[in-house]
This record gives structure tokens, sequence and C-alpha cells, in this order.
């Protein structure tokens, strides 16, 4: 891949970091953390803009439609079966024009300028990202949006953060809710967190909201997953302010 052709999906020197989780988790507070490496730029949440462009890259990249028209042409005319040969290529044709998608340029096209508007990176930036807390809710598009984000984000990487669920039905707006509800929504979005890492222990982690509370054991373990230097005196700082809004 050239990265010439897609500028700023290619700004971050070392790669990206996701957060991916749901409300009340602490996830400002995990932002914070990564924003204290040098040069980092983890931004907050954007409105969950990402999922769909994630969803439109996974639909073209499995629709048969598309895949098999590419295959024929891919051959030489006088090997494509009379019935593409006459029908590929033409208006006759109800998929006219799927011959020439190119997903991996959609994609990286589509990301690039996901960059450059929506995260808007300063020109110097190590490791850049964000926060999302509506990801688990794509239910059945969720692995292949993470799948996505882990192909076509160069050196990407995701960590999963969780919380107990009885402090999380407790907290903010979920107390409001249906506490058997919010406990059915948020287990079913640990266990999709939990079956992705196992499928992809390299690139991703989980991180517990309990972890929090021990800076040289749980914390350190982020700053060695992004590959950055664990300032503890920094990280202090942080987690002695507490966030009025994770109470």
């Amino acid at each position: 891949m050239n990265p010439h052709l897609y500028p700023s999906l290619h700004i971050p020197r070392d790669g990206y970091v996701f957060v991916v989780t749901y409300g009340r988790s602490g996830s400002t507070l995990l932002m914070k953390l990564l924003n204290s490496i040098p040069d980092a730029c983890i931004r907050g949440e954007n409105g969950n803009t990402l999922t769909p462009l994630l969803r439109s890259i996974h639909d073209l990249r499995h629709s048969h439609n598309v895949n098999v028209r590419r295959a024929q042409m891919k051959k030489p005319p006088e090997e494509r079966t009379h019935y593409w040969a006459r029908l590929i290529g033409t208006v006759d044709d109800p998929w006219y024009g799927a011959e020439n998608i190119n997903v991996g340029v959609y994609a990286r096209s589509i990301l690039d300028a996901f960059v450059r508007t929506v995260l808007c990176p300063p020109q110097q930036v190590s490791l850049l990202g964000f926060k999302d807390i509506h990801f688990y809710k794509a239910g059945e598009h969720f692995e292949p949006a993470m799948s996505c984000m882990l192909k076509f984000f160069p050196r990407s990487r995701i960590i999963f953060l969780t919380r107990d669920l009885d402090e999380v039905s407790n907290s903010g707006w979920w107390k409001e809710m249906d506490k058997d509800a919010v406990l059915g929504e948020l287990g079913g979005a640990n266990d999709r967190f939990r079956s992705f890492h196992r499928s992809n222990k390299e690139e991703t982690m989980i991180f517990d909201y309990k972890e929090f509370s021990d800076p040289a054991g749980g914390v350190e373990r982020i700053f060695d997953f992004v590959g950055a230097r664990f300032d503890r005196d920094k990280v202090d700082r942080i987690l002695d302010v507490r966030l009025n809004h994770l109470k």
C-alpha cells in the first residue's frame, strides 16, 4: 500500500489504538491515560460515525455480486462463461459497473477522509485513535466492524474496556433503566469483547475498570500493549483526579 495515496491514514508514527466499551466504564479516564503518552492523540466520542463506514466496507468485501463480477473480469474474455461474457459491462446487468469496484481503495479512501476530517490529528502524532461506547450495539456487525478496523487502519490495536456490571447499572443514566435489561445488554457486550479478543489476541486486549486501582500492574499493561513507556508519576497524577461523571 502506497502511504502517499492515503497520507492522513498514515500520519501516526506508531499506528492506532481504539477504546471500545459502553457508557460509565471509565473510558474517559482511559482516554486521559493514553493521551499522557508523548505525541499521542486519542479523541473522545464522535457520534458513532465510523460504524456505518465499516459496515459498508464489510458489505462490499463480502458481496457475491461484486466478487463474482470482479473474478470474471480478471479472466481473459475467452475464458469467461457465456453468461458473464454477454452480461458484464453492459446496461443489461443489474449490477452494471460493480466489476470496477476496488474495495481496498474504497476502504482506505473513506478511512483517510475519516482521519482527516473527524479525528483531525495534529501534524506530529505517535498514536492516534478514539474511544467509542456504541460499537457493541452493532449486533451481528460488531465482529466485522472490528475486523475492518484492524485490517485497514495501519498498525491498529483495540482495547476492550469492561467494568463490573452491577457498578455500571447503578451509575449515571443506567440506574434509571430496568436493571435486568441493562445487565443483559452489557453482559452481551462483554461476551462480544471477549470472543473477539480470543480470536485476535495480538491486536486486542481486555482491560477492566478495577485495574485502575493498580497502576504498577494493571495500568502498566496498557502502556506495554501500545508500546509506550510507563511514566508512573504521570499516571499517578491522572489517577488522583477523580472524574465527577464516574460517580
